[in-house]
């Protein structure tokens, strides 16, 4: 019976980003699952947005698939550094082998592209977010 521990994905694509020295050269604060520290201003963010389907067989689970949030953000009116930033989260997510343990990566593919400014109270744009939601498709070994 195949046993998995999604959160090896989550660790997984963490992981690939943050080794990157593109990515980290613009979004110097870093990769993080959900929520960034306090204070960073130019960072990555990867959330599981929906653990989707399961194809399910007598023995486990055939494969799974799930949808990440995977965006940079960063602090100012400028979209420089999220356009280069999502650009490279891509060129490493879109059609990309997760190699997270206890799983073989089948497919990863973006499934919808995002951009948008956050502004503060009085209108002014002090964040601005880019990248996509990406669909992983892996199976669980065991």
């Amino acid at each position: 019976m195949a046993i998995s521990d999604a959160s090896a994905i989550d660790t997984a694509i963490c992981e690939m980003l943050a080794a990157d020295a593109e990515l980290m050269a613009v979004m110097p604060d870093g990769v993080w699952m959900d929520i960034a520290p306090p204070n960073s201003r130019q960072f990555v963010i990867v959330a599981l947005l929906e653990q989707g389907q399961e194809s399910l067989l007598e023995q486990g689970t055939a494969w799974e698939i799930s949808t990440y949030l995977v965006k940079a953000v960063s602090f100012g009116s400028s979209g420089v550094p999220v356009r280069s930033a999502a650009a490279r989260i891509h060129e490493l997510m879109h059609n990309a082998t997760i190699n997270a343990v206890g799983y073989t990566a089948m497919r990863s593919s973006r499934i919808q592209r995002i951009r948008y400014p956050e502004p503060n109270d009085a209108g002014e744009i002090i964040w601005q977010h880019r990248g996509g939601h990406y669909e992983l498709w892996m199976i669980p070994e065991g």
